[in-house]
């Protein structure tokens, strides 16, 4: 706006500012409903240059608070957790610096495609109210997004939007957690999700705004919270869900393609010697479920190293490959199924400190187990060095030597700021993808060895796990995990599940809390 009006101004005089600040008072309830001031705010936010410099200069100088009061009651707002790292009001502005980062290629070399996104927005200045907006119900107690959306409807209201661009605006601050939420807690490959997905979204456009705002929040709440596994992630959603509005929304689910997927996988095996006859010997010994849980590369991969052990039943065989459009380093184990299995190769990736993002179980009814990881450095980053991947597999080896597995708690200290955020665990049940299976969500305070211990007491109670979804925020597990009860134990699940929960809260509470959870949790039963 400067430069249309004027010479470009470098800065802002100490005495202007003190002007300012003097003159404060003057955006009273009578200047905040004036239309030509809320155009001026409009006008300001369709500018190709310095929105965010410019909201970050009033915030500053006390006019942002004046003109939209909620602002100002967000203002130092602390965040009492190790996810947020920044006040309320930090952190907002932050987002909407990265929303507006999009505008120029070079600011997301890292994530260009959302460069091209958000040239496609046919309003930006909507992306940045959503921005502005998205946590302005925090503070005030219950569902922040719900609240949010209740004052960026008035907001809106004030600032002379169509009835359309509010729809747009509010939808944005109610929804700003789906996207994320959903591509780290939901199966993703799963057409039925996506499909689930879409009809929630309703319409490509407001796709667009809504992953490129959560992109701009992830990244704005610390420098640990945002990692290129997260990125593909919601990239994998963003871009299913893009593929099916498309297409066409209304047509029927297509097939699983498993037959498509088989073979392109022998394709790549071919390239890596593997033919077709030793690939079907190998696929003969898996269940199912594997075509539909794996891509045609992990397939190839599995069978490359695989293969050769079946000739003398040399196992197990243990394999690393980064894949860098999935933002991680790919760890498989191929090798007969015994107790503890998944839960010692836990805790040897721990013992290296090593973070485990995602993991897959698959056990076959011949007695074999294939365990797969997607796995991230102390960074958050993939493993680039070549040798400590193979002292990570020659870890994992050692682990699953011994003839009874017996998993070695991590020894690494839990570090001070974690302990002063120690938080009572919560354990819920649904329903599984089958009879037998039920969907387990755990959230507690993290600390090291925490999957492997989990791992262990499911192991204990003879309880196998499919599945693992592993999320971190700051000092907060929420992790979820597809697993199978023993069919001998359905008459009396409500009892097995109760024993379970049990165990897990005597294990990952805090010993000053135990008590309290466990009878909070008798009394709620």
């Amino acid at each position: 706006m400067i430069a249309r009006f004027g010479p470009v101004i470098d800065g802002v005089h100490a005495d202007t500012i003190r002007l300012i600040r003097n003159q404060i008072h003057l955006i009273d309830a009578d200047f905040r409903r004036d239309p030509v001031c809320n155009q001026l705010f409009m006008d300001f936010l369709r500018e190709p240059y310095g929105i965010s410099h410019g909201l970050w200069k009033m915030h500053l100088y006390g006019v942002l608070g004046a003109f939209f009061p909620d602002f100002q009651r967000v203002t130092g707002q602390m965040q009492h957790d190790l996810f947020h790292i920044y006040t309320v009001d930090e952190h907002t502005l932050k987002t909407v610096g990265n929303a507006r980062l999009n505008s120029r290629a070079e600011w997301v070399e890292d994530m260009p495609q959302c460069h091209d996104i958000y040239q496609e927005l046919a309003k930006p200045e909507l992306l940045v109210l959503g921005a502005l907006l998205h946590d302005i119900g925090k503070g005030l107690g219950g569902n922040h997004s719900k609240l949010g959306a209740a004052i960026a409807r008035g907001f809106c209201h004030r600032l002379q939007l169509t009835s359309i661009d509010s729809q747009l605006v509010v939808w944005l601050v109610e929804t700003h957690l789906d996207m994320s939420s959903l591509s780290q807690n939901a199966d993703i490959d799963d057409p039925q999700v996506i499909r689930r997905f879409a009809s929630h979204v309703g319409s490509l456009a407001k796709l667009d705004f809504l992953y490129l705002l959560t992109i701009a929040d992830m990244r704005a709440t610390g420098p640990t919270v945002w990692n290129g596994w997260k990125g593909s992630l919601l990239q994998q959603l963003y871009r299913a869900t893009r593929l099916l509005f498309e297409t066409d929304l209304d047509a029927p689910a297509h097939p699983s393609g498993i037959d498509q997927t088989k073979q392109l996988a022998l394709r790549l095996m071919a390239l890596e010697r593997v033919t077709a006859e030793q690939a079907n010997t190998f696929w003969n010994r898996l269940d199912v479920s594997y075509f539909s849980r794996f891509s045609a590369e992990e397939m190839a991969w599995h069978a490359k190293h695989v293969i050769p052990s079946l000739a003398d039943s040399k196992l197990p065989v243990v394999a690393t490959r980064n894949f860098p459009e999935r933002g991680g380093t790919g760890l498989f184990v191929y090798s007969a199924d015994r107790p503890n299995l998944f839960a010692a190769i836990a805790s040897s990736l721990d013992r290296e400190g090593l973070t485990i993002v995602d993991a897959r179980i698959l056990t076959t009814a011949n007695g074999f187990a294939l365990d797969t990881f997607i796995l991230l450095d102390k960074e958050g980053e993939l493993l680039q060095n070549l040798d400590q991947r193979r002292v990570i597999r020659h870890a994992v080896r050692h682990a699953l030597e011994p003839e009874k597995l017996a998993p070695k708690p991590n020894q690494r200290r839990q570090g001070r700021q974690s302990k002063a955020f120690l938080f009572t665990s919560t354990i819920n049940f649904n329903p599984g993808p089958q009879p037998y299976a039920r969907l387990m969500e755990v959230t507690c305070s993290d600390r090291p060895g925490l999957l492997s211990t989990i791992a262990m007491i499911l192991s204990e109670h003879q309880v196998a796990i499919l599945d693992a979804r592993i999320n971190t925020y700051g000092e907060r597990v929420q992790d979820q995990f597809t697993i199978l009860l023993p069919e001998d134990d359905l008459p009396q699940i409500d009892k097995l599940l109760e024993q379970l929960e049990i165990s897990l809260s005597a294990a990952l509470d805090p010993k000053d809390k135990q008590a309290a959870s466990l009878q909070n949790k008798s009394n709620h039963r």
